[in-house]
């Protein structure tokens, strides 16, 4: 990061390109002014010549013979014109007599009679004139001068203007220059000890004795800065060392943590399903009458008793999976010749109770739809993890809808199966449909649609993103929700 001397040649040039342009600006009206008041005052003394004449030609009808004398040997012309065009005297005797308008525009000859006196430039041509009319007389004395020597005269004036301006030009570069350097030597000084100080010399030291002003400022500053950061560096080791030990223990504890529940895990897998199945077992032979004659009523409550059990299983079976994929311990049972199309059929059959049910309180039946190929390959999967995935979408369907009708999908495209269940229910909001994804989380406020834990879709999507496929939802609000996920095709290894 060093400070180069380029730098003060780039930062002079810059200087002097700007101090150029107000320098130029300047000298450019300066000139144009300069022009202008010459040229005006060369036209007022065209006129003031031409009135002069003009009077005396009004008084002595020969004096303008005389006065031709005092244009001999010059560049200027002088003539008396009369209205109707024609020149009645003239410096060139040969012109007495002839039509002007061989000279002069027509527009020209109509201005030498509309005033009494004026004057015109004709630097097109080269040419100023002045004119005035002879009091007395149809005619006009008119004086046309070359105006080289004006252009002679501008052109001395701007050259003087030029050599006095690009003096002025030297001095501001040498002075410029001068304070480039006062202030660029002390910043080369702050820059190299910036670099010093970044690549690792932290000892590296700055005379601030010949700086001054903000720079002996941002200097103090950057030596305290280095200063801190040494002390900081010194003790960063330390802290570092700190956390490290601190992060051990917290692993550590986090390790044993992640044990005990593991441990409490596996024995409410045992403690709690085991009795809640013998629950329920008992529960359905006692309903049956196995154990002896049961009346109407009893049967009602023992079948209530059941279903409450059967949900309770199923939240701890949800649970369960839940704990084991957060700790990476879920396992697919792989089966080979799998048959879809019996697994969407017992799946199906699961869910006709519960549609059934939800029918009963509806004035309009819900219409259940399949669209399923029957030629479905066997293929490689887990045959209870896709029955639990497909049950859960169906159960989902089927407790949101209320109007309407539930389509269940199962297709074959390319190497994969994509499954959907479509449902006409109000749908899921925009903001919500990436976090029904996540555990504990649902869908519905309402009591009467949330009975669960939340951990439905989160398993699902853990069970096929653990065959290789994906799932997904797409929803519009109002309209209904559509699942689909999809099933890598795997054919049966040959036996």
């Amino acid at each position: 990061m060093q400070v180069k001397s380029s730098i003060i040649w780039r930062m002079l040039a810059w200087f002097l390109l700007l101090a150029l342009i107000p320098l130029g600006a300047v000298m450019i009206f300066v000139q144009r002014q300069v022009n202008q008041t010459v040229l005006d005052v060369e036209l007022q003394a065209v006129v003031r010549e031409a009135r002069l004449h003009a009077a005396e030609s009004a008084h002595h009808p020969d004096a303008f013979e005389e006065h031709t004398q005092i244009f001999q040997g010059t560049d200027e012309d002088a003539f008396i014109l009369r209205t109707d065009g024609t020149y009645q005297a003239h410096t060139d005797r040969q012109k007495v007599g002839a039509a002007a308008d061989t000279d002069f525009a027509p527009d020209i000859l109509q201005a030498f009679f509309s005033s009494d006196s004026g004057s015109l430039d004709n630097s097109a041509a080269g040419k100023i004139i002045g004119y005035a009319a002879i009091p007395g007389q149809n005619s006009a004395m008119v004086i046309v001068k070359n105006n080289q020597a004006v252009q002679d005269t501008l052109n001395t004036l701007s050259r003087s203007i030029f050599l006095q301006l690009s003096v002025i030009l030297l001095l501001t570069s040498i002075v410029s220059g001068v304070a480039i350097l006062a202030v660029i030597t002390p910043l080369r000084q702050l820059a190299n000890f910036a670099d010093r100080v970044g690549s690792g010399d932290l000892d590296a030291t700055l005379d601030q004795s010949d700086l001054e002003g903000e720079i002996a400022v941002l200097a103090g500053s950057l030596t305290g800065m280095t200063a801190r950061l040494r002390d900081l560096i010194a003790n960063l080791e330390s802290k570092v060392k700190e956390r490290t030990r601190d992060l051990e223990i917290a692993a550590q504890e986090l390790k044993r943590t992640d044990l005990m529940k593991s441990q409490f895990l596996a024995s409410m897998s045992h403690e709690l399903r085991t009795p809640l199945n013998s629950i329920i077992n008992f529960t359905q032979l006692i309903a049956m009458g196995v154990a002896g004659p049961v009346t109407d009523e009893q049967i009602t409550m023992l079948n209530t008793s059941l279903s409450s059990s059967r949900h309770l299983l199923q939240l701890i079976n949800d649970v369960l999976d839940i704990s084991k994929i957060q700790a990476g311990k879920l396992s697919l049972y792989i089966e080979e010749a799998v048959n879809l199309n019996d697994e969407i059929k017992a799946v199906v059959e699961m869910a006709e109770p519960l549609l059934q049910k939800q029918n009963a309180g509806l004035e309009q039946p819900i219409q259940f739809i399949q669209d399923i190929d029957h030629d479905l390959p066997l293929t490689a999967c887990d045959r209870r993890r896709t029955r639990q995935v497909l049950l859960n979408l169906l159960s989902n369907a089927i407790k949101f809808t209320e109007q309407g009708s539930i389509t269940l999908s199962a297709k074959k495209r390319g190497e994969e199966f994509i499954f959907a269940v479509m449902d006409t229910g109000p749908g899921v909001p925009q903001d919500l449909q990436a976090r029904i994804f996540e555990p504990f989380v649902q869908a519905a406020d309402d009591i009467k649609h949330t009975q669960g834990t939340g951990l439905g879709l989160p398993i699902s999507r853990s069970l096929v993103e653990a065959h290789g496929g994906e799932l997904w939802v797409e929803s519009k609000m109002g309209e209904g929700t559509t699942f689909f996920f999809t099933l890598p095709f795997r054919p049966p290894k040959t036996q």
